[in-house]
């Protein structure tokens, strides 16, 4: 039986300062970069989250952005054969009122959260659900129907959110998953289309970088580094390896592999 490591979340936001200054961004909590977090949710997937993975994942994306930004809260897509509406995940239990993803003409207008951030309203009838992060993925991934890895969906929701927000500061993206690109071709013609945004995508891999296989993810990712045709290298890889080693990987080593690039060659490209 795998148990899955769980960090307070006053140390994670520890841990995450420390290699934010390890890598040479003092962040102060007040602002100025956002963390965006997009969940692989193809069939692959079901034993990491039934593990408690993914959970742990977004809790460290959670003590992350908690640093680099000012007000608790992230927001979350599931990606599978398509993407859902943006979700919004909070260190607070009071910050949202509601946390609903709709789709379709028939949707209500969003409303305005607390941050006077545009949110989600749930249809008539639905259940709210609580976006305080203590077991936010099973209360949301159930909403949301398993598929396969659409990379292009998922890259594209948190730049056109960022766009319709008019978000002036640049975004870290956690792009997470365990398979390559169901289009290869599809996949890199999106990161070249989007690497003029303020948009830096850290890969995280749940596998290991030794898988082979045409639609492994390592071996997709090994081709990144070498993707031409950007305005900027938007993109960066870590892999966790399989299962049990994430579950006890070091929250440090997470950290490490997600900033090492965005701090040190993309960010002061674009500040």
């Amino acid at each position: 039986m795998i148990v899955m490591t769980k960090t307070p979340m006053a140390d994670l936001q520890k841990e995450a300062g420390v290699s934010l200054a390890k890598h040479g961004l003092h962040a102060d909590g007040k602002g100025g970069i956002k963390v965006r977090l997009v969940l692989d949710h193809s069939w692959s997937m079901k034993n990491w989250y039934a593990a408690g993975a993914v959970q742990r994942l977004t809790e460290q994306v959670l003590g992350l952005a908690s640093k680099l930004d000012d007000d608790g809260i992230i927001e979350v897509w599931y990606f599978g054969s398509g993407v859902s509406e943006v979700y919004q995940v909070s260190l607070n239990r009071a910050s949202l009122t509601q946390n609903m993803p709709v789709t379709g003409a028939a949707a209500p207008a969003r409303r305005r959260g607390l941050f006077g951030r545009r949110i989600p309203a749930s249809a008539p009838g639905a259940p709210v659900l609580d976006p305080y992060y203590v077991g936010w993925v099973n209360r949301s991934h159930v909403l949301e129907p398993w598929g396969s890895t659409n990379y292009p969906a998922g890259l594209r929701a948190p730049v056109d959110f960022a766009r319709a927000e008019g978000d002036e500061d640049p975004a870290l993206v956690i792009f997470q998953t365990d398979g390559g690109p169901d289009d290869r071709d599809a996949a890199n013609a999106t990161l070249r289309a989007v690497s003029g945004e303020d948009t830096f995508f850290a890969f995280v891999v749940f596998g290991d970088e030794d898988e082979t296989g045409p639609h492994s993810a390592a071996t997709y990712m090994k081709g990144l580094d070498n993707l031409s045709g950007r305005t900027r290298d938007n993109a960066s890889v870590l892999f966790t390896g399989g299962l049990d080693r994430f579950a006890t990987l070091p929250d440090s080593a997470v950290y490490d592999g997600v900033l090492k690039e965005f701090v040190g060659q993309w960010l002061p490209q674009v500040l």
